[in-house]
């Protein structure tokens, strides 16, 4: 996988859909990140009280560095993928293929303006 290339795409994806301020918005993207490792915790069977005690104790440590943090999440992603069996490569592809469909955008736009008004 060229992750430039894909990183890329999923960029204009996002500008076009959202626009450039919800695109770049850093709290918004971080707030989808966790939502989505959260989900992805959910299929793995981790307990929202595992959940709660990790974030207790992350929110604890000094804060790093953007990149060191995105580097070790991309990292972390990896090794799950491979625990789940799923090719990182394949299924990245496929779901910035789905997110293109009109049905799937109008979808995420519904649901984003939803989420926004819970954690904020």
């Amino acid at each position: 996988m060229d992750i430039r290339f894909f990183q890329q795409k999923i960029e204009v994806w996002s500008h076009s859909l959202f626009g450039e301020c919800i695109a770049r918005d850093i709290e918004e993207r971080c707030l989808r990140l966790a939502e989505e490792a959260i989900e992805l915790c959910q299929v793995g069977r981790v307990t929202p009280d595992q959940l709660h005690k990790l974030i207790n104790y992350v929110y604890a440590r000094p804060i790093g560095t953007a990149e060191r943090e995105i580097a070790g999440t991309m990292v972390t992603l990896a090794a799950v993928s491979s625990a789940f069996d799923v090719d990182l490569e394949d299924a990245s592809w496929k779901e910035s293929n789905r997110i293109e469909l009109s049905e799937i955008k109008n979808k995420i736009l519904k649901r984003q303006s939803e989420k926004r008004q819970i954690v904020k």
